[in-house]
């Protein structure tokens, strides 16, 4: 299918593309039922009637998960620009209703960030009304949206951002480990084959995560092929809660700090993943001074105090 359907396509509902969608974000069709609120029987009938509907696969399916066929890809960049329609006009009416407020998106790379963004929009609110936003993506992604204007604030690893165009205010250091959802019994320093064996969820950080973390479970004793789902920051906590014991990878601090989502840290560290968490903005922003008294404020609070005077 290189061309759609216009005809088919309008009969497809906004639930519909909002089913899509989550799908192929997430790479699940439990994941997307818990993020929506639907049963996993509804994702799967909305996928047959909308494939039915086009007259071709949009996703393979495997043990490690969904993923879009050339002709989902092609579905899913067609449901993107609808979405984005949405967004633009959106927005545009919120300037009409507030014609004194200002836009503000903050782009995410590594997570769980929650905090720090919903806390960073708290102390700008505080100086002039804002209409936020948030986008998760990879380091590369995210960089480019700030360079290119699409966001205001970069939040997360900013250990390599060293171009003249931004200014960098970094949090603390950090390096991945091992994190598990809170409904697998914590372990010492090696990790159980009955874990080893699951399929792990990992961050879209490129393959070499993949690969160091290869040679983790190859160090205690495990010489099976990893099995792995690969997917956005965001949506690797709502995988987490939806299959209630997918280990993944994430930053040891961040995760010892988001005490409200249903994950811990262990202290298996991945050789080789230190960073620096922090926050990065065009210096010729309009907002530029507010951002940086922001971040300065975030540097001095209880929870970086005490990330900053601790040791991994």
């Amino acid at each position: 299918m290189n061309t759609f359907d216009t005809e088919k396509l309008e009969q497809l509902s906004l639930k519909d593309l909002r089913v899509m969608r989550e799908v192929a974000l997430i790479g699940s069709a439990s994941g997307a039922a818990t993020r929506l609120g639907l049963s996993q029987g509804t994702i799967s009938k909305t996928i047959r009637r909308v494939e039915d509907l086009v007259g071709s696969p949009l996703f393979s399916r495997s043990q490690v998960g969904m993923q879009t066929t050339q002709d989902g890809q092609l579905l899913i960049q067609y449901i993107n620009a609808i979405f984005d329609g949405f967004d633009f006009a959106s927005n545009r009416i919120e300037r009409i209703r507030n014609p004194g407020s200002i836009s503000l998106n903050i782009g995410m790379h590594v997570g769980p960030s929650g905090y720090f963004h919903s806390t960073i929009l708290s102390r700008l609110s505080e100086k002039f009304p804002l209409q936020a936003g948030c986008k998760y993506g990879s380091q590369h992604e995210i960089l480019d949206d700030l360079s290119n204007g699409v966001i205001d604030v970069f939040l997360g690893d900013v250990t390599n951002v060293v171009s003249p165009e931004f200014t960098v205010v970094p949090f603390f250091d950090d390096q991945l480990c091992l994190v598990l959802s809170r409904s697998i019994p914590p372990f010492g320093d090696t990790i159980p084959t009955s874990l080893l064996s699951r399929t792990w969820v990992l961050p879209d950080n490129g393959p070499e995560l993949r690969q160091v973390l290869e040679d983790i479970i190859r160090s205690h004793g495990y010489e099976k092929p990893l099995q792995t789902i690969v997917t956005s920051n965001d949506s690797l906590v709502y995988l987490l809660c939806a299959t209630m014991g997918m280990p993944t990878i994430w930053p040891f601090n961040l995760s010892s700090i988001a005490a409200s989502l249903p994950i811990y840290p262990t202290d298996i560290l991945v050789p080789g993943t230190e960073l620096r968490y922090g926050a990065a903005f065009r210096k010729q922003h309009k907002l530029a001074s507010a951002f940086f008294d922001v971040m300065i404020d975030i540097q001095s609070t209880p929870e970086i105090s005490r990330i900053q005077n601790s040791q991994l």
